[in-house]
Order: C-alpha cells, then structure tokens, then sequence
C-alpha cells in the first residue's frame, strides 16, 4: 500500500514539473521584452540613419541604372540629391542619409518607369492567371505596400513642387499598375507598382531629410536586403 502510494506520488510530482516547464516554454514574454520573429523570418526594426552606407547605396543604384541605359527627369534628380547628400554628410549625416536613400529610390524609379525588356525574335510566353504570390502589391519583385494616405502627408510636409510632382506620380504609377493587372498583364502592373513605391520613398526620404522630428521613426529594410534589391 505504501509502495502504491508513494508511486502515485511520484507520477503526479513528474506531471506536475512537465506541465510547469511546457507552460514557462510556451509562455509569452514578459511585457518590455520584444518578440523574436518566427524562424526564418529578417527582424525588422528602425534604424539609425547611416550616411556612408546610404551614400554608397545610392552610388550603386545611380551607376546600376547609368549602366542599363536609363535617363530622364528621374535619374537627373538622383544625381542631384546625391551630390546634395555627399555635401551634408559631415555637417548632418542624419539629412545626408535620408536624402542619399531618396537619390537610390529615384535612381530605382528611373529603371522601374521604362517598359519591361523584351528579347528579339521569341514568341511571348502565355499569359499569368494571376500575379505570382509573394510580399508587396502586385507579388514578388513589389518592394512595399503603397500607402497613399502616408505619401499625401509626406508631401504636404515636404511641401516642394518636386515632392508634390513626385507624389502625383506615385499615385499615376499605382493607378496604372492597377489597370495593367486587371487587364491581365501581371507584369507590367508590377513594374508600375515598383515605380510607384520608389517614387513614395523618395518623397518619404526627402520630408525626413527636411524635417526630421516631424516624421516618425519607421520601419526600414536592413541594409544588405537594400544592398541586394541593387541587384536585381
């Protein structure tokens, strides 16, 4: 009997320290902790503004889309705001960062505004069902969900005619990548996503250059996943 009861004992000391240690593994995290993100998933979270590593983000982007024969209005601004960057960084680093990030987004945007290449000699493929899944408006190669109620106060704060023209722009862009995707061609309205997303983040890039404590810390994509949208 005493062997009985001292087995029960046991047996319920055992599954009462198991139920503890699966509680204290699964709980969440006290409050002021910051969660992890699931397993395989980048930790995303404001950054400090850089300006060696935003300028030389910048330079790549320009001489990227110089290489792949872009020009226009886009590109001229790029160039512009890098050499505006390149002369503030040691006086003001955080502006010279913002405005080198606004010089990559328009150099972005000055490949993204040209239509899509197409080899010589080579039948079409057929048509996509729908847009490829993947982050962003419009499926993969989309850098971000276009956000017109933030672009509209990003230009208001700016307040430049080249930020109002940019955010006219950015909401042509995404109008059009609209229609292209309703009308079936998947592609195209995935490029005009792209441009409308670069052309927001340079107006986003430029109010913060300008007006720094009147714009909110958000959310930035690691520099080396920038680094590699260079790329593509």
């Amino acid at each position: 009997m005493q062997t009985t009861t001292r087995l029960l004992g046991l047996l319920l000391t055992t599954v009462a320290l198991t139920t503890a240690v699966g509680s204290a593994q699964t709980a969440p995290p006290p409050m002021g902790m910051p969660m992890r993100p699931p397993m395989g998933m980048p930790m995303r979270m404001p950054q400090a503004p850089n300006a060696p590593l935003a300028l030389g983000i910048a330079y790549r982007a320009i001489g990227a889309a110089e290489a792949r024969g872009a020009g226009g209005r886009y590109l001229d601004a790029a160039r512009s705001h890098y050499r505006a960057a390149l002369g503030k960084a040691s006086a003001s680093p955080a502006a010279a960062a913002h405005e080198a990030s606004a010089a990559a987004a328009l150099a972005r945007a000055a490949l993204d505004e040209r239509p899509l290449p197409t080899p010589r000699d080579l039948p079409a493929p057929p048509p996509l069902a729908s847009p490829p899944p993947g982050p962003g408006r419009g499926g993969f190669g989309v850098r971000g969900r276009f956000d017109p109620a933030a672009l509209a106060r990003d230009a208001a704060l700016e307040g430049t005619p080249e930020a109002n023209d940019l955010a006219k722009a950015a909401v042509d862009a995404d109008i059009a990548g609209e229609r292209a995707v309703f009308g079936g061609n998947h592609d195209d309205g995935m490029r005009q996503h792209r441009l409308a997303h670069d052309l927001a983040s340079a107006v986003r890039e430029l109010a913060s250059a300008d007006h720094p404590q009147a714009t909110p810390r958000r959310m930035r994509m690691p520099m080396m996943q920038q680094s590699a949208e260079l790329e593509e």
